[in-house]
């Protein structure tokens, strides 16, 4: 899915600090290029049909014909995001970082950088991101943060280890369907052209979860994205996320999020 990130027209980027309660809903691109920086806990992401474990220190550079997904997170997952405008690729002197101006190269890039390194580049996007209200400083200081973050990443010879995974799988992971609460489990089989059996089990032995369980996972995330707005009832933002009854997302919200949706909406709102 196509993503048009809502950036202020006066700057050349941004950058934001990504953990709970923020879910990521679906597989997702956007015309800019994204640097993401992990400094705490642990996730699973899918870029195209790869899977990476990253951990605290793992630096990843995500471009634009690159869908990407998290599906599934610690409590404590934290990381920095930056995104740069094709305009200041353009009009940046890049040298050996001239590959960041392409769309969709063939190789994915995820390393993992020291402690010392990690530490260093974190707050390095603290300090750009408190110059936010002032375009001039943030975006140069996007450039410098853009050069450094490419400089970690070259100087890191730890390259993430990876899974390819079945184009089914694949397939499954990217597939809208699973938000629709009329779409049974072997519809999505038969659409791949397998058994459930062999679609469930293949899809605990590549992501490590069971197909249902990552299901109810993907629905969550879409009911935290639209509850977190603010403009509809837990039952609202349920039933259009796909569960399919108030009791069954209950069950599910209070399994992942270890407490009930009556807990959770008294702290969203001390937030707003």
């Amino acid at each position: 899915m196509f993503q048009r990130l809502q950036i202020d027209k006066k700057l050349l980027g941004e950058i934001w600090e990504y953990g709970p309660p923020q879910r990521s809903t679906e597989a997702h691109r956007h015309s800019e290029l994204e640097v993401n920086l992990v400094i705490s806990g642990t996730a699973t992401y899918v870029l195209r049909d790869r899977r990476y474990e990253l951990g605290t220190g793992t630096l990843v550079w995500l471009f634009p014909a690159q869908e990407h997904l998290i599906v599934r997170q610690s409590s404590n997952f934290r990381m920095w995001i930056g995104v740069f405008r094709q305009t200041m690729l353009r009009n940046t002197e890049l040298g050996q970082a001239r590959i960041l101006r392409q769309k969709s190269p063939t190789e994915i890039f995820c390393r993992s950088l020291s402690p010392t390194t990690t530490t260093e580049l974190a707050y390095l996007f603290q300090k750009v991101q408190s110059a936010r209200n002032y375009p001039p400083e943030f975006n140069s200081g996007l450039k410098y943060l853009l050069l450094s973050g490419w400089s970690a990443f070259e100087r890191s010879a730890k390259v993430l280890p990876q899974q390819m995974l079945h184009p089914v799988v694949a397939q499954v992971i990217h597939s809208a369907e699973l938000l629709d609460s009329n779409i049974r489990i072997d519809h999505l089989a038969a659409g791949a052209g397998i058994s459930v059996g062999q679609l469930s089990r293949l899809f605990r032995q590549q992501m490590g979860i069971r197909l249902v369980d990552y299901r109810n996972h993907r629905r969550l995330q879409q009911f935290l994205s639209l509850y977190r707005r603010g403009t509809m009832t837990a039952l609202s933002a349920a039933l259009q996320s796909g569960f399919g009854s108030y009791p069954q997302f209950h069950r599910v919200f209070r399994a992942q999020i270890g407490e009930s949706v009556r807990s959770f909406s008294r702290k969203l709102k001390s937030m707003r």
